[in-house]
């Protein structure tokens, strides 16, 4: 089989397709951003309709994430001199995701629940928790390096918990993916669930804290 058509391979294509077009929105920061994060909202809302289950709490959950999560991406990446904190919060997600992905293959070892997501395993979650370390550690030069440094591992267990939402919630629905638009990724929601529960996070600590 052709790497290209591996999971890792599509997720890669999508990756070199995806990043350049998203700089070039944050570097110039106009009309089309905010219609893409329009799209991107009301795609994610096309989604969910799959997903939203009357009787079941985790869906008014997801909900309230969806509509949070989409406002704070919109305050951090919409204004003046925002480029800077746009590309921390994408490199905190993206790179969460991607150690989660790389120490989850490699290093396997025990599930975390394998009834809701069984392919999340606590060396997945352990590279989740190092990535934004890293990456707030690069970009911020803190005053107090232990909370810093406990505030940056906690978006990495909260982009994991808004993970295990989403595949709770498909679980429920009994679908495998949100929507098949990203190929290696599924649809919309499974590459953003994470970006929407740490947003708001970022949010109050760029308003509050640096």
């Amino acid at each position: 089989m052709s790497t290209l058509r591996t999971p890792l391979g599509q997720r890669l294509i999508t990756a070199f397709i995806g990043i350049p077009i998203l700089f070039g929105l944050l570097w110039y920061n106009g009309p089309l951003l905010i219609l893409t994060i329009a799209a991107v909202f009301c795609l994610s809302l096309w989604e969910f309709r799959k997903l939203f289950l009357p009787k079941l709490w985790a869906s008014y959950a997801f909900a309230g994430v969806m509509l949070i999560g989409f406002y704070s991406l919109f305050k951090i990446c919409y204004g003046e001199d925002v480029f800077l904190r746009a590309i921390v919060l994408f490199a905190v997600v993206f790179g969460s995701d991607t150690f989660a992905f790389v120490f989850g293959k490699n290093l396997k070892g025990p599930k975390i629940a394998p009834k809701i997501s069984p392919n999340k395993t606590w060396s997945g979650l352990l590279g989740a928790v190092i990535a934004p370390v890293i990456v707030l550690h690069l970009a911020f030069s803190p005053d107090n390096i232990i909370i810093f440094t406990l505030f940056a591992g906690l978006l990495g267990v909260i982009g994991q918990a808004g993970d295990f939402l989403e595949s709770y919630l498909k679980r429920q629905a009994g679908v495998k993916d949100s929507g098949t638009l990203l190929p290696g990724h599924g649809g919309i929601l499974d590459r953003i669930d994470a970006l929407l529960v740490i947003s708001p996070l970022m949010l109050i600590f760029y308003t509050y804290v640096i």
